[in-house]
């Protein structure tokens, strides 16, 4: 049972009562485990979130009562014909499976008194605030080998969730009627068909918002108006656009390949944030590919969204940035560090560069240098761009070096180095990367099935990416292949 996210929660109800409400801001975050905001484990419905659908749930249910009568209620006769109809229709929607009888009954009851309208707001009130609409249901149902098939409706909203975000449409719920989920090309001809829609974009951007930027692709940073005055809401929402129709463009309409991820000579860009890189070419509010000729700009490690997010409110960071290179990127995760809090750093000179001053890590004693031996040289690659995320080539009057050396790019163990020049040449090497290339897969593998990979997970997961590499590293693949993966409809009883 996977409790709806606030995003999924907010699609839903605006897709099943008609409505365009926004209330994300308005229920409890959710608890993210490796950046994901959809951990089936951690997310459950405490007192707080309780009293969250409890009180959306009444005022949506009047809401939709008033604004979408026709939609919730597809009979003119407000008799009991017309009350079991609402309850099947509309309780299909709300449950994304037909009620069973026993459900259809004891709705029924509630109209045995009182104004019909009264009772349709009642039972809307009460399906928002059932377990049968705030969960996913992935219950399935149990083989010969002791593992849970998916039925067709959990199969149907499994694509629906993945691919658009929201509750299953029309032509899925038709699919699930006459059980034609349940083959690897029935599944792909509609996760084809749902990623052909206009709205899986922005629910991809979903996925790559929280890969990289471990939170909602939404939520930059702000920074010191003081050190960064051209850093503002308009630059931070293009920065976030970009991140999302970058992805969207190399994955469905350029090359599909993993590898342009990290050489594009292009950005996705708007008036506003080609002028806060200083490029020309876009004259309005809309992105469109923007040539990059003098590499400045190479893909996702020189994302707006991602150099601000990995650095201070003045300043840009190190170590931010290299954790997320090993950790978001390469999917090597940095033990957390023994001596946290205990190190006193010296007084910084304020005339050195950035480098300088953070170098102090990994030149000292042994408990740090454990772990920024890894951090710092490939931290100090993304030093050719400030905190907010422009270009710079000096810094306090000194020119810049970005060259460095990285540690364990495919084993995570120091023995393994590779030295670069700057971050166009890393983004190179991480384009041509094994453990890159797999760690993308990784991340969706955990983003599609609400948790961390286990040891049980091994075989679906390694052929889920064996597929992916075999296909090229073709990220359309990637998208669409995970619902072939054993894991997508099949649960085991722990």
């Amino acid at each position: 049972m996977r409790l709806l996210t606030r995003q999924e929660y907010q699609n839903t109800i605006n897709d099943l009562l008609g409505l365009s409400v926004s209330v994300i801001y308005q229920m409890p975050e959710e608890n993210r485990v490796d950046g994901f905001d959809n951990n089936a484990a951690t997310n459950l419905v405490t007192g707080n979130r309780l009293e969250a659908f409890l009180n959306q749930g009444e005022t949506l249910a009047a809401q939709a009562v008033q604004q979408s009568w026709n939609k919730l209620v597809p009979c003119g006769n407000q008799d009991t014909a017309c009350a079991r109809q609402f309850i099947q229709n509309f309780g299909k929607k709300a449950y994304r499976r037909p009620l069973t009888t026993a459900e259809v009954d004891d709705y029924a009851g509630l109209f045995n008194q009182g104004a019909f309208r009264d009772n349709v707001q009642a039972s809307v009130w009460r399906m928002l605030t059932s377990p049968n609409f705030l969960y996913r249901s992935e219950l399935g149902t149990q083989q010969s080998n002791g593992t849970y098939q998916l039925d067709s409706y959990e199969v149907a909203t499994a694509l629906s969730y993945l691919f658009l975000g929201s509750m299953p449409d029309d032509q899925l719920f038709q699919a699930a009627d006459q059980n034609q989920l349940g083959t690897d090309q029935q599944r792909l001809s509609q996760a084809s068909r749902l990623l052909a829609l206009p709205r899986s974009r922005q629910q991809i951007g979903n996925f790559v918002g929280q890969w990289l930027l471990s939170s909602n692709p939404y939520s930059l940073p702000d920074k010191d108006s003081s050190v960064y005055p051209r850093f503002n809401a308009n630059v931070k929402a293009a920065m976030s656009q970009e991140m999302i129709d970058f992805f969207n463009h190399v994955a469905l309409d350029s090359s599909h390949s993993f590898e342009e991820l990290y050489t594009a000579n292009y950005v996705m860009a708007n008036k506003t944030l080609a002028d806060f890189y200083g490029l020309s070419g876009p004259t309005g509010s809309a992105f469109q590919a923007t040539p990059v000729s003098d590499g400045t700009r190479t893909g996702i490690m020189t994302l707006g969204a991602v150099l601000s997010r990995y650095a201070n409110s003045n300043e840009s960071h190190p170590f931010k940035r290299g954790g997320f290179l090993y950790k978001r990127l390469l999917c090597h995760d940095l033990p957390p560090p023994a001596n946290m809090g205990m190190v006193v750093a010296p007084k910084p000179d304020p005339n050195a560069t950035t480098r300088e001053r953070f170098a102090f890590h990994s030149n000292s004693a042994a408990s740090c240098r454990s772990c920024h031996q890894f951090l710092d040289s490939p931290g100090f690659g993304f030093e050719n761009y400030d905190g907010a995320g422009e270009y710079r080539a000096a810094e306090n009057g000194q020119t810049i070096d970005p060259s460095g050396t990285i540690l364990g790019m495919e084993t995570f163990k120091k023995e393994e180095s590779a030295t670069f020049s700057d971050l166009p040449n890393l983004s190179q090497m991480v384009s041509n990367s094994p453990a890159a290339a797999q760690c993308v897969a990784r991340q969706y593998y955990r983003y599609t099935t609400g948790r961390r990979e286990q040891t049980e997970d091994s075989c679906a997961l390694n052929n889920f990416i064996t597929t992916y590499i075999n296909n090229g590293k073709n990220l359309q693949s990637m998208l669409l292949g995970i619902v072939n993966a054993p894991s997508f409809t099949v649960r085991r009883s722990n």
